[in-house]
């Protein structure tokens, strides 16, 4: 049988009183050996009895709480409370009988095992959540500074070129976005616009992102004669690079890529299972646009159906994520479009579509999306209206 080892902190005198009839009391043999406190060493639980110097009282009981071994404070300092509950401790009435604390006493000990147990798993669960919070935290310095990365591979604004005009909204889901988009002046002339929506979330389809947005800076003109590619070439150079990479791990993603002769206003366009650009003219009429092609990086050797199409006066030619699915509103539809897209073709109609688009996508909590929009303003010096071809 186990025989503990309490320690009174007391008085001399009131210390061999009060264990003579703890002994009296005590529940069970055998009996506990009863010491005075002189610190928690050795001992298994400790009693601090009617102590005036409460500083006193915290120090002890805190050498305790360190040392694992349980107190029990028998005093009416309403300061004990608090103090009490800091340390793990037991409080009972200044006028507790020796009964009263016996009893306290035994039935602490005969729980301290658990106690002890409890602590150690309380401690291990502090731990974890320590160590977890420090992942967390440098997980989420990795997706700012990966975002921070995205950020700047996304074009700067491009100056209007021959009146033709492209404006942007990319809202991406989180830090980092599968999202990525590409407008750039390809020559006097020419501009390339490029949209694509990788498979995924989170950071292995922004890196997919990233991965198109730099293969494009390579083959959107041609490397031997310097001529602009044509976009079924560049989707198939962006898929060869993918299956060449794909390494049994799957990536896939949407892309449309379009040229846009600003002089003539002919845009030639392919797409690899991107979702239908919609075209609104100044009048309203609308006429949605389908490209062929298979996702980029599922098919080797896939090849990309290459369209062409001119944009009259005032036209203005949508390209958009499947994000932009979210918007399903219950509003007004024109025609047989569905609410997303009838959305898209309600902000086209105003002056700052991007504006538009991006309050509405706000009042509906929408993100992961992106949208460009290209506009076909007047040639400059030109004083007449011009109809498509």
């Amino acid at each position: 049988m186990i025989r503990w080892t309490i320690a009174i902190a007391d008085d001399a005198d009131r210390c061999e009183q009060l264990a003579e009839s703890l002994s009296d009391a005590w529940p069970r043999e055998p009996l506990p050996c009863f010491v005075p406190f002189s610190g928690a060493d050795g001992i298994d639980a400790a009693v601090i009895r009617d102590c005036d110097d409460i500083a006193t009282i915290a120090a002890a009981a805190a050498e305790c709480r360190a040392a694992g071994v349980p107190v029990l404070l028998v005093d009416d300092d309403a300061n004990l409370a608090d103090l009490a509950c800091g340390l793990d401790a037991v409080v009972a009435p200044a006028c507790s009988g020796s009964a009263s604390i016996a009893g306290i006493l035994f039935g602490m000990l005969q729980r301290q095992p658990e106690v002890s147990q409890l602590r150690g798993q309380v401690g291990l669960v502090s731990r974890l959540h320590g160590d977890a919070q420090e992942d967390l935290g440098r997980l989420q310095g990795e997706l700012d500074a990966a975002a921070s990365v995205q950020r700047a591979f996304m074009p700067a604004a491009m100056e209007p070129l021959l009146g033709v005009r492209v404006s942007t909204l990319w809202r991406p889901a989180g830090a980092v976005s599968g999202d990525v988009y590409d407008v750039a002046r390809l020559d006097d002339t020419h501009v390339g616009i490029f949209l694509a929506d990788a498979i995924g979330h989170g950071m292995s389809a922004g890196m997919l992102a990233m991965m198109l947005s730099r293969t494009l800076a390579a083959v959107r003109h041609d490397p031997t004669t310097g001529e602009i590619a044509a976009p079924r070439d560049v989707l198939a150079a962006m898929n060869t690079m993918l299956m060449d990479r794909n390494d049994n791990q799957a990536r896939f993603a949407t892309a449309v890529y379009a040229v846009v002769d600003c002089q003539s206003r002919r845009v030639t366009y392919a797409g690899a299972g991107h979702p239908p650009g919609l075209v609104v003219s100044a009048d309203g009429n609308w006429r949605l646009i389908h490209s062929g092609g298979a996702l980029l990086g599922v098919f080797d050797r896939d090849e990309f159906t290459q369209e062409s199409l001119d944009l009259a006066l005032g036209d203005r030619l949508l390209l958009y994520s499947d994000g932009l699915e979210q918007l399903e509103c219950d509003d007004k539809r024109e025609g047989d479009l569905p609410g997303h897209l009838d959305a898209l073709r309600a902000s086209a109609g105003q002056d700052d579509p991007v504006a538009v688009l991006e309050a509405t996508i706000a009042e509906h909590g929408i993100d992961d999306l992106t949208m460009l929009c290209i506009e076909a303003g007047p040639l400059p010096g030109s004083g007449a209206l011009r109809t498509a071809a």
